[in-house]
């Protein structure tokens, strides 16, 4: 029987793994009506989109909802401050951060939740023992049921040095978390309904489950950030080139990893957010430096067979030549 060349069946290889990588993400890439600079940073299992975007003349980052049918809604702090948007829940509850200036001329940072069903707004002031009146801090998510917060907070200003926490949501049972990392730069970012944890510890992204023990990880050697969980343990996030120069997203599941994800049509691509349906979000950046608001689905089992074609193809090919 007469063999295929190894470049034929090389190239049949690669085509697979092309199509396979074609066919696993399906960007669909919107504009908030009324403004400019929108970012998605979540979605909730309900297919409500969360993001911030700047109102078209007004000096001030507002919080934008997009509904499963498509339509937005847009939402005011009541305090008018910037509001940075980090993830919405079930209920509606929005997490975020609001950063103003003291007349000391210091940045003041504060975690806020806002609940766009209600209108009601609940402010968190937390910052280093000793230096109340300076807080810094974020609240980035807020677990389904409502009961939990998440958030990250400046430990020691002087010496820049972040922990995270987890907190009931009045402000109750705090739990300050510390990673590994020799210098204290420890940020949550994003939790699940078994109260798992994601998040950056220095420069490698984190999963733990207690607070205690971390599971680390790099992609290619780059900072790497790991913005939210799902209930099914698939975990998104950011890795950005050492010369911060680009910027691609990642899907870390059970069954492996995949790096390198950039839309189509951009010179950076961030997932900030995943609901249990495999929904995720985020934001891409275009070459000329405008940003935009995306959501796309978790590659579909098909992807994952041609994946494996690939593998099979490229196996045949070391095995027979």
């Amino acid at each position: 029987m007469r063999k295929l060349p190894l470049t034929v069946l090389t190239t049949l290889a690669l085509l697979l793994i092309t199509a396979s990588t074609s066919l696993a993400f399906d960007f669909t890439v919107f504009d908030v009506p009324g403004g400019t600079d929108e970012g998605a940073f979540g979605v909730n299992n309900l297919g409500q989109i969360v993001g911030s975007y700047q109102p078209d003349g007004v000096d001030r980052f507002d919080i934008w909802v997009r509904q499963p049918d498509g339509t937005f809604d847009t939402f005011t702090l009541p305090t008018e401050r910037d509001a940075q948007v980090h993830g919405i829940n079930d209920l509606g509850q929005v997490a975020g951060l609001s950063t103003t200036i003291d007349v000391a001329d210091e940045a003041i940072s504060f975690g806020w939740i806002y609940d766009i069903n209600t209108g009601e707004y609940t402010e968190y002031n937390y910052s280093a023992p000793g230096d109340e009146l300076t807080p810094d801090a974020a609240i980035t998510a807020v677990t389904n049921d409502g009961q939990t917060i998440v958030g990250w907070y400046d430990t020691t200003p002087a010496d820049f040095q972040y922990a995270s926490f987890v907190d009931s949501i009045d402000g109750g049972d705090f739990q300050e978390i510390d990673g590994p990392a020799d210098r204290a730069l420890t940020f949550a970012w994003g939790t699940n309904d078994s109260g798992v944890l994601v998040g950056r510890d220095l420069r490698s992204a984190f999963v733990t489950r207690d607070g205690v023990n971390f599971d680390l990880f790099q992609i290619d050697g780059n900072s790497t950030t790991a913005f939210d969980i799902n209930n099914s343990g698939v975990v998104v996030g950011v890795s950005r080139s050492s010369d911060f120069t680009q910027q691609f997203g990642f899907i870390r599941t059970n069954d492996g990893l995949q790096s390198g994800i950039l839309a189509p049509k951009s010179t950076s691509t961030s997932i900030w957010g995943i609901n249990d349906a495999g929904v995720f979000v985020g934001t891409i950046v275009d070459a000329n430096g405008d940003s935009f608001a995306y959501f796309s689905v978790v590659p579909e089992p098909t992807s994952c067979v041609l994946v494996s074609l690939a593998a099979m193809c490229l196996a045949t090919c070391r095995r027979y030549h």
